[in-house]
């Protein structure tokens, strides 16, 4: 029998089929993302952060709830975790210490997904259909500006990206930028419609990068919104959420309680 993604494999632009991947860790507790910050790979699940090289759990505090976002700032050297109890942490490699951070929500936000720019904090609001800004302040953020200047309309699933340029999934079909507030364009599609699992990219990145389990693909833009590269493969059917490591060609890749490590040559 022909596995799909062979077929689209077959009829897609750019199309490439991911190698076997490497297993770099296996979680009990769900993961929620993975990230780097100085180089270093780490693990969030819904109850701590594990340092992937070292393979040792910090647990979250006790009443913190459970972790449902989360963000790092390089600047700051921090990782930044939002529960479902409507708190904002933060977390210091260096202290291994979780500090309570002041966030200043509108009433009534409801908040589907977050990132950072500098010592710039941005979440995504599906309540009011905004991306609010708050800057880095005495014990957490000061107070929001809102940062979209045109109306966009978010589904419950929106996601965001955080680079020079923001991107926004505002629904799992689509890809937009935004530069300043305002709306750019649209990401290139592929020829096989994609749904958005997981969105990614940050500062200094050249790329912006999808993770279409529906499909068992990662998709990679550029900046400029030109679809350059899609990798296919099977393993990617239980995945969540991508990080990508430019600099050695390496996709991160969780499922609900795997991390995956997948090599990328981008461009060939």
């Amino acid at each position: 029998m022909i596995a799909p993604s062979d077929v689209l494999l077959d009829t897609e632009q750019n199309a490439h089929r991911f190698e076997e991947p490497l297993t770099v860790l296996t979680e009990t507790d769900p993961i929620i993302a993975s990230l780097l910050l100085d180089n270093e790979a780490y693990l969030i699940t819904e109850n701590g952060i594990v340092n992937v090289r070292e393979q040792k759990k910090y647990p979250l505090p006790g009443a913190s709830g459970n972790i449902r976002l989360t963000a790092f700032m390089s600047d700051l050297r921090l990782i930044f975790m939002y529960t479902d109890t409507n708190e904002l942490l933060s977390w210091s490699p260096i202290s291994h210490a979780f500090t309570k951070n002041t966030l200043a929500l509108p009433e009534g936000a409801r908040v589907q997904d977050m990132g950072s720019y500098l010592t710039y904090l941005y979440v995504l609001d599906d309540a009011t259909d905004q991306i609010y800004r708050f800057p880095r302040a005495d014990g957490g953020f000061g107070a929001s500006s809102v940062w979209l200047r045109e109306s966009v309309s978010l589904e419950d699933q929106a996601k965001m990206a955080v680079n020079e340029t923001i991107f926004l999934a505002p629904n799992e079909n689509t890809v937009q930028a935004f530069f300043r507030g305002r709306f750019v364009k649209n990401l290139a599609s592929p020829n096989a419609p994609f749904t958005v699992t997981s969105l990614f990219t940050y500062p200094g990145l050249a790329n912006v990068y999808v993770l279409d389990q529906e499909n068992k693909r990662v998709l990679v833009w550029n900046q400029d919104g030109s679809l350059i590269a899609q990798y296919f493969s099977e393993t990617l059917a239980d995945a969540r959420t991508i990080t990508v490591n430019e600099k050695t060609g390496e996709a991160l890749v969780a499922t609900t309680n795997t991390l995956l490590s997948f090599k990328m040559k981008l461009g060939q």
